[in-house]
Order: structure tokens, then C-alpha cells, then sequence
């Protein structure tokens, strides 16, 4: 009475688990991919906790070293869903390891957590951005002599520039922060500014 019961429901061998993935170390990316080319389909985790999710990693190559007397070390993927199977039928692609120059790195005020994103990664890293300082959602004002248009735009500030993007990831205005001379902000609600 009072002990907890659990159903195993699938079990894996260590010689049957090939490689153990996982996404970029960003702070919010949870999931753990265990390939597994002896089942049906690969196993996907996702845990509560950057922590407990490193705890886990730390444990499977200790554990693997243990009972195999060789190396299973967890590998870092720029997309964990790029080599995760869903079915039996599909073709196991062994992955690619994140070097260096793919990682974004996400800081504080990185809001919208585009670090964590595959679309904004990719998007970001053509232009060879490697950190994200700030990033939110805001809107954009267009006025004209009839009109006072607002737009949800993303707006991003990297190691290289400031950006305004679509909520869809298109880039509409980049500017590099050495063409930056001025940065205004309104005095009376600090909710609007203009950088010149």
C-alpha cells in the first residue's frame, strides 16, 4: 500500500543501443534521442529539466562504459528529429555531430528563445551570427499621412546586428551595429524607440 506500480513496457539492451542524440545545450531543450536500430522505432525522451535531461546523459555513458568496456558518448545534433525514426520501414541516418560553427548561443534577454529553434537557428547562422543577446516580440509602427499601421515584427539583437523579422522567420530589415549611430526612446512610457 502507498508504493507506486509501473508497467515496463519496452526494455533495451545495451549492445542493441547504437548512438544517444541530443539537441543544442540551450536552456529550455529537454530531448534525448535513443537510436535503436534493433526496435521498430527509436526512442524519444523529453525531461522535466536541462539538469535532470544532463543528469541522464551523464549516467548512460558512465553505465555503457560499465557493462560494454567501451565508449557510448552522447552526441550533440543541430536537429534531434533529423535522425529519430518513426517507423520500422525508415532508413536509419547516422548523425552528424554540431561543430562549433553551427551553435547559437542564447543569453538572458533571449526572450523568444530563438536559440532553441531549428528555423531561427538555421535563419541566424547564415549571417553568421553566434549569439543572441536580446529578442522579442514587438510592434512595429508604419506611418503615413493617412494612416498609423502596427505590425508584430520579431525584433533581434545578435553579436552582428539588429534585426526586424516576420513571425515566420523572413528577415525584413538587417542593420550591423556598426551602422548604428542613435537610439532614441520615448521619455513619457519607455514603450517606444527609434535607432537611427
Amino acid at each position: 500500500e502507498g508504493i507506486n506500480k509501473y508497467e515496463c513496457k519496452k526494455f533495451v539492451l545495451w549492445k542493441d543501443l547504437n548512438y544517444v542524440i541530443y539537441n543544442t545545450e540551450q536552456r529550455q531543450v529537454t530531448k534525448v534521442g535513443l537510436i535503436i536500430p534493433s526496435m521498430k522505432r527509436d526512442i524519444l525522451l523529453e525531461f522535466s529539466t536541462v539538469t535532470r535531461k544532463q543528469e541522464f546523459l551523464n549516467h548512460i555513458h558512465d553505465v555503457y562504459w560499465a557493462e560494454m568496456n567501451e565508449e557510448l558518448k552522447p552526441m550533440e545534433v543541430v536537429d534531434i528529429f533529423m535522425f529519430i525514426r518513426q517507423t520500422h520501414n525508415e532508413k536509419i541516418k547516422n548523425p552528424i555531430p554540431m561543430n562549433e560553427d553551427q551553435k547559437l548561443i542564447s543569453h538572458e534577454h533571449d526572450y523568444s528563445k530563438l536559440a532553441d529553434d531549428t528555423q531561427w537557428r538555421d535563419r541566424l547562422r547564415k549571417f553568421g551570427d553566434r549569439n543572441v543577446y536580446f529578442s522579442e516580440v514587438v510592434e512595429k509602427v508604419k506611418v503615413t499621412k493617412k494612416i498609423r499601421r502596427k505590425m508584430k515584427r520579431m525584433f533581434i539583437i545578435t553579436d552582428k546586428a539588429v534585426y526586424t523579422a516576420r513571425l515566420d522567420t523572413i528577415v525584413s530589415r538587417r542593420v550591423p551595429l556598426e551602422d548604428i549611430n542613435i537610439m532614441m526612446i520615448e521619455e513619457r512610457n519607455k514603450k517606444s524607440f527609434l535607432l537611427k
